[in-house]
C-alpha cells in the first residue's frame, strides 16, 4: 500500500512540471512534505506444515518351506552263496589211483573212502562213500533129477480127398483211397518197477566165491542225461539169463555200487550186459564188460559209462 501512494505523488510531480514549461516562470508553490506512513509489514503467511510421509509397513520375509531330506535307498544286501563243496576226485575210481586212504563206513569192507574227498552220492550219511558190501555166500546146491520123456505115438493121419475147385470170376477191385497216416508221438521213458531178480538155481558148491565187479559211471538215454531215478541192472546171459544183478537208481545222471557178483570163478569172462528198465521192459546198453573172477578186494571199483537208445525199441 505504501508503495502505490508513493508512486502516484511521483506521477503528479512529473505531470506538473510537464505543463508550465512556455510561460513565465511562476513560482511554484511546493508542496508541504507529506508524511509517509511507515510501511505496514505485510503478515507472513503461517507456513503449512507437510505431513510427514507415512512409511509403508514393511513385511516380514516369508521363509521358504523347508522339504525334509528324501533318504537315500538302502540298497538290498547280496545273498552271500553257499559255498559249493569242491571235491577232490569225481569218481571212486580215481581216489583209488591217487592211492587215497580208505575208511570203514556202516557197510562194506573197508573199500569206502571219506565223502569229502569224493563226488558221489553219501547214500546212508556215514561220511564214507563206494562202499562195497561182502559177497553173499551161495549155499550149496543140491542136483535135481532130470525126468525122461515118454514118447507119445503119432496117429497115422487117413488121406481125404480134395474137392475140385470151381473157379470163381474176381470181382473188379475198387480203389480204396489210403488215410494219411497220423504220426504218433513216441512215448516218453517213464520208469516203471522192475521185477525182482529169480535167484540162480543152486550149482556146484564153491568156496570161497569171487570177489564181485562193481561198475559206476554216467548214463546216457537218447543222447540226454537220464533222469533221477531209473533202474540200471545187469545180466549175464548164455541163452538164457544165468545170473542177474539188483538195482540200482540214477542220481544226477549217474549211477553207482551196481555190484555183478556170481557165485563162482567159472563166469570169469563171461560178457556184462547193463540194462535200464524203462515202461515196463528192460533196454540194453551199447557197452559191455567182462566179469574177472580174479580181482583183488582192492580192484573191484570199475567205470563204465552206459548208452542207451529207446527211441527205436
Amino acid at each position: 500500500m505504501r508503495i502505490l501512494i508513493v508512486l502516484a505523488l511521483t506521477a503528479m510531480a512529473l505531470l506538473v512540471i510537464a505543463c508550465g514549461g512556455g510561460d513565465e516562470e511562476t513560482p511554484t508553490p511546493t508542496p508541504a512534505a507529506v508524511a509517509t506512513p511507515a510501511p505496514t509489514p505485510e503478515p507472513m503467511p503461517a507456513p503449512t506444515p507437510t505431513p510427514a510421509p507415512t512409511p509403508a509397513p514393511t513385511l516380514p520375509p516369508t521363509p521358504a518351506p523347508t522339504l525334509p531330506p528324501t533318504p537315500a535307498p538302502t540298497p538290498a544286501p547280496t545273498p552271500t552263496p553257499a559255498p559249493t563243496p569242491e571235491f577232490k576226485y569225481q569218481t571212486c575210481f580215481e581216489a583209488e589211483e591217487a592211492g587215497e586212504t580208505r575208511l570203514r563206513g556202516n557197510v562194506g569192507t573197508g573199500i569206502g573212502f571219506p565223502a569229502a574227498l569224493v563226488n558221489v552220492a553219501d547214500s546212508d550219511n556215514d561220511g564214507v562213500v563206494c562202499e562195497v558190501a561182502p559177497p553173499t555166500p551161495t549155499p550149496a546146491s543140491t542136483p535135481v533129477p532130470t525126468p525122461t520123456p515118454t514118447p507119445t505115438p503119432e496117429p497115422t493121419p487117413t488121406p481125404t480127398p480134395e474137392p475140385t475147385p470151381t473157379p470163381t470170376p474176381e470181382p473188379t477191385p475198387t480203389p480204396t483211397p489210403e488215410p494219411t497216416p497220423t504220426p504218433t508221438p513216441e512215448p516218453t521213458p517213464v520208469a516203471t518197477g522192475r521185477p525182482v531178480p529169480t535167484p540162480l538155481p543152486p550149482g556146484p558148491a564153491v568156496s570161497p566165491p569171487p570177489f564181485p565187479n562193481t561198475f559206476q559211471g554216467s548214463v546216457t538215454i537218447d543222447g540226454q542225461p537220464a533222469a533221477d531215478g531209473i533202474e540200471i541192472y545187469a545180466e549175464i546171459v548164455e541163452g538164457t539169463v544165468i545170473y542177474a544183478t539188483q538195482s540200482v537208481f540214477v542220481s544226477d545222471g549217474r549211477y553207482s555200487l551196481l555190484q555183478v557178483g556170481p557165485p563162482s570163478t567159472q563166469f570169469h569172462n563171461d560178457t556184462i550186459t547193463f540194462y535200464v528198465w524203462i515202461n515196463g521192459a528192460g533196454v540194453a546198453a551199447a557197452e559191455t564188460a567182462a566179469f574177472n573172477a580174479n580181482v583183488s578186494l582192492l580192484d573191484t571199483l570199475m567205470v563204465q559209462d552206459l548208452t542207451f537208445t529207446t527211441s527205436g525199441s
